[in-house]
């Protein structure tokens, strides 16, 4: 029994492969604690979505997966509290690698792009949010870089009676469309002036990494009135 049980875990391990390598940031310094997964290209003859591995870096940004079975695997990498942006997200050719049975491949060279963190501040004067328990439908957030990428929606900072602080990681340097929406409230700008519709699009400039870091709002925005459909 000892011998066949033995014999089983060598067959297995025989039989899948692996992936090692490290992870850095743009300028080759290593991440550390970062979440990388390993998602399987392809359908499986079930019909069911394919496998996605998750492990975490080490300290020294290095990474193993193992039990993987063979095939092309794309490498994606997150570590949004230190503002580093998912490569399979932001970059159009994300690193993919072949794995083959009983071997391991590697090292490969992950790298995760250094992004800037920009502040929206939602001004609520009037404090039509938490009147009456009214649901909060204010979604901001951006598109990504990638095509077929999720819609990104913006993380909540803090939230008070008079209005909230969201935040986004983008690119540096780059021409971003920021989604401004609600069906509930008016949106206007930071003077009151009503946005032109519901939902909208607005082009912003992202800053630079070496711009001055600030943590005031790069953009605000205020509830003017509730919306005529929510009345």
């Amino acid at each position: 029994m000892i011998y066949l049980i033995f014999s089983s875990a060598l067959l297995y391990s025989q039989s899948t492969g692996g992936i090692g390598g490290k992870l850095v940031d743009d300028s080759g310094t290593i991440v550390a604690l970062s979440t990388v997964t390993a998602s399987l290209q392809g359908t499986s003859g079930s019909g069911s979505f394919p496998p996605t591995y998750t492990v975490k870096t080490s300290t020294d940004g290095t990474f193993t997966f193992s039990g993987l079975g063979a095939g092309t695997y794309r490498l994606c990498a997150q570590k949004p509290s230190a503002s580093l942006l998912d490569p399979c997200l932001w970059r159009s050719q994300p690193t993919m690698v072949s794995v083959s049975a009983g071997a391991q491949a590697g090292p490969v060279s992950l790298s995760i792009q250094r992004g800037v963190l920009i502040n929206v501040q939602v001004n609520d004067p009037q404090g039509l949010i938490a009147a009456k328990g009214a649901v909060d439908d204010i979604l901001i957030g951006t598109r990504t870089t990638v095509p077929g990428t999720p819609f990104l929606a913006a993380s909540v900072v803090s939230k008070t009676s008079t209005g909230k602080l969201v935040c986004l990681i983008v690119p540096p340097n780059l021409a971003q469309q920021i989604l401004l929406s609600s069906q509930r409230f008016k949106l206007g700008d930071a003077l009151g002036t009503a946005l032109s519709a519901a939902s909208i699009y607005q082009t912003i400039t992202t800053p630079g990494l070496n711009a001055t870091a600030t943590s005031a709002p790069f953009l605000t925005l205020t509830v003017v009135g509730a919306a005529a459909t929510a009345q």
